[in-house]
C-alpha cells in the first residue's frame, strides 16, 4: 500500500507530477542502467548507477503535502502583512506548495547521484521496515524512535533463527539504523515528520544507541564464548600467496572494462598497503612507469610495474 498520510492537503500540479516522475529523461532508462557490459553508464563521476535503483526508491517516496498545522502557522504569519484571511491561508498554500516542490526536485536529484553501493545498502533496511509497517497498521511509515526500537527488536532479537543462518551481525544492525535515519531525513524534508518527532539519532542517550550498544556487547560476549576469530573478514585476515594470485588471475579472465583497473588496484593494496578509497581514483597518469619517463614526476613511485 503507498503511502498516504492523513489529513493533509495535496500539492500536485502538472509541473510537479514532471518533476518527480520516476521516468522522466534525466532519470530514463537511456541514460541510468545496471548491467556487466563493458558500455554500462554511469551518472558522470564514475559511478554505475542502476535505474531500476533508482526509481525504485523514488516510488517509495511519500506524495509531497502540506499538513494543516503548516498552513496555519503560514497563515499567521501573512496575516500580519494581510488583511483577508482567506487570500492569507490561499497565499500560505501557494508558498508551501512551491517551496515543497523544490525540496522534492532536489530530494530526487540526490537520490539519482548518490552512489549506487549506497542505495544498495540502504535498500534493504527500507524496504524491511515498510513491510513490518503494513503488517503492524504503522500506514503512515513514519519513522519515529518507538517505532524502530520496536522493529529492531523484532528483526535482531525475536526473530527465529534459520537453520544454517546464524544471527545478523551488529555491522548489519548499523546498517539498518543507517537506512532508516536516511529514510527519516527523506520524511523530514517532504514534511511528513510530526513536530515532536526529533529523530531517532538524535543524541548518543535515546534508545535506539542504547539498543545498539546492547546488541554489540551480547556480541561481543557471544564471540569470546564460541571463541570466534576476530580477525575473520577484518584487515587483520589476509590472504595466502595462492589466493593472491587467483585474484590476480580472476580479474583478467573478466570481460568488465574496470578488471584491469581492478587488478592494479589489488597490486597497490598489497605492495603499498593502501586502503580501498586511497587507491580508487589513481589514473595511469598518476604512477610512474619503468619503460617510460615520465613528463612529470610523481611524488609516489609505483614498484608493482
Amino acid at each position: 500500500m503507498p503511502f498516504q498520510p492523513m489529513q493533509s492537503v495535496n500539492c500536485e500540479s502538472d509541473n510537479f507530477d514532471e518533476a518527480v516522475d520516476p521516468e522522466r529523461e534525466d532519470v530514463g532508462s537511456e541514460n541510468v542502467m545496471m548491467n556487466d557490459d563493458d558500455d554500462a553508464p554511469s551518472d558522470g563521476n564514475g559511478r554505475t548507477t542502476s535505474t531500476e535503483q533508482v526509481t525504485s526508491e523514488s516510488r517509495t517516496l511519500p506524495e509531497f503535502s502540506i499538513l494543516p498545522e503548516e498552513i496555519e502557522k503560514r497563515k499567521q504569519r501573512i496575516l500580519k502583512h494581510v488583511e483577508d484571511p482567506e487570500e492569507a491561508e490561499r497565499l500560505a498554500v501557494d508558498q508551501l506548495s512551491k517551496e515543497k516542490k523544490v525540496t522534492r526536485q532536489i530530494l530526487d536529484s540526490s537520490i539519482f547521484h548518490r552512489p549506487s553501493n549506497t542505495t544498495r545498502t540502504y535498500a534493504p533496511s527500507k524496504k524491511a521496515y515498510e513491510k513490518w509497517c503494513e503488517e503492524n497498521s504503522y500506514l503512515d511509515h513514519e519513522v519515529t524512535e518507538s517505532r524502530v526500537l520496536r522493529f529492531l527488536n523484532e528483526e535482531f532479537l525475536e526473530k527465529p533463527e534459520r537453520e544454517g543462518k546464524p544471527r545478523k551481525s551488529y555491522n548489519t544492525l548499523v546498517t539498518y539504523v543507517s537506512g532508516l535515519t536516511d529514510l527519516y531525513k527523506q520524511q523530514k524534508m517532504m514534511g511528513q515528520i510530526s513536530p515532536a518527532n526529533v529523530g531517532i539519532r538524535a543524541n548518543g542517550l535515546n534508545g535506539v544507541q542504547k539498543f545498539m550498544d546492547s546488541y554489540q556487547r551480547r556480541e561481543a560476549q557471544s564471540d569470546r564464548d564460541s571463541f570466534r576469530d576476530r580477525s575473520q573478514n577484518s584487515l587483520d585476515h589476509g590472504y595466502t600467496p595462492e589466493q593472491f594470485e587467483e585474484l590476480m588471475d580472476d580479474a583478467l579472465k573478466n570481460s568488465r572494462s574496470t578488471s584491469l583497473q581492478e587488478r592494479l588496484q589489488i597490486q597497490l593494496r598489497h605492495i603499498l598497503s593502501f586502503r580501498g578509497h586511497n587507491c580508487r581514483k589513481i589514473e595511469l597518469c598518476d604512477l610512474s612507469v619503468r619503460s617510460q619517463k615520465p613528463t612529470i614526476q610523481p611524488l609516489l613511485p609505483c614498484s608493482a610495474f
